[in-house]
């Protein structure tokens, strides 16, 4: 039976809660899959011919930096729920070109590389001096990746400012600050675990405060707290 007490409009905020809290739910799967990448993901050898023997491991590495990359961007757009004001309209319109950027970049490299060092034999030397030439970055790669580190870099630090606009958690404000300066660090191991545990924080933070939120409301709609309708004065 519904609670005489709850208006339309207060059940319905109740209601749509239950989007955010699954948003918030799905965006955890970031932090342990970037974990992972950083964990398995060898430091870049000098010659990528070193690769050999072991581009399986390589190749599905950056296919799951590609998968944690798309959780990072729902991670970033949940910490964006219920923001407005210039700060977040500029995190949520480089947050699509940040994505599609950093992918590029990560298959090109990434991908391109693995596939041919892993076929060189069978492709001959041109694989092997193609993948020493995609494994040198050159333009416009260079340019790309370039353009990736900025956009993730800016909008995390956009997504940071808009919270503090709010008058959110200084403390998360303060972690996502940290995670913006420190995301260059993630193809680095083992120190690219310093923007996973900071992007985590930032996660924990943010559905605490949710909670938090959430718990308020439930109080207010409560029976021992009725809506009240405005006292109209004469």
């Amino acid at each position: 039976m519904n609670n005489p007490t709850q208006t339309p409009a207060t059940t319905s905020s109740l209601t749509a809660m239950s989007g955010p809290a699954w948003s918030r739910r799905v965006s955890w799967a970031a932090p342990p899959a970037f974990a992972l990448v950083v964990l398995l993901h060898r430091n870049d050898p000098t010659d990528p011919m070193d690769l050999a023997g072991s581009t399986a491991t390589w190749i599905w590495i950056h296919v799951v930096l590609l998968g944690a990359l798309v959780l990072l961007a729902h991670a970033v757009r949940t910490l964006l729920d219920g923001l407005d004001g210039p700060a977040a309209g500029i995190a949520r319109a480089l947050l699509p070109t940040a994505l599609v950027t950093y992918a590029a970049f990560d298959s090109l490299v990434g991908l391109g590389t693995g596939i041919l060092v892993e076929h060189a034999e069978t492709l001959g030397p041109d694989a092997e001096r193609l993948a020493q030439h995609w494994w040198s970055v050159p333009a416009p790669i260079s340019w790309i990746a370039a353009a990736a580190q900025m956009l993730w870099v800016t909008v995390i630090a956009a997504t940071a400012c808009a919270q503090s606009a709010h008058g959110n958690s200084r403390t998360l404000v303060a972690t996502l600050a940290g995670l913006a300066v420190t995301f260059p660090l993630l193809h680095a191991r083992p120190v690219g675990l310093v923007p996973v545990a900071l992007l985590a924080a930032a996660l924990w933070l943010h559905c605490a405060h949710a909670r938090t939120e959430a718990a308020g409301r439930r109080h207010a709609a409560s029976p021992e707290h009725p809506h009240r309708p405005p006292v109209e004065t004469p």
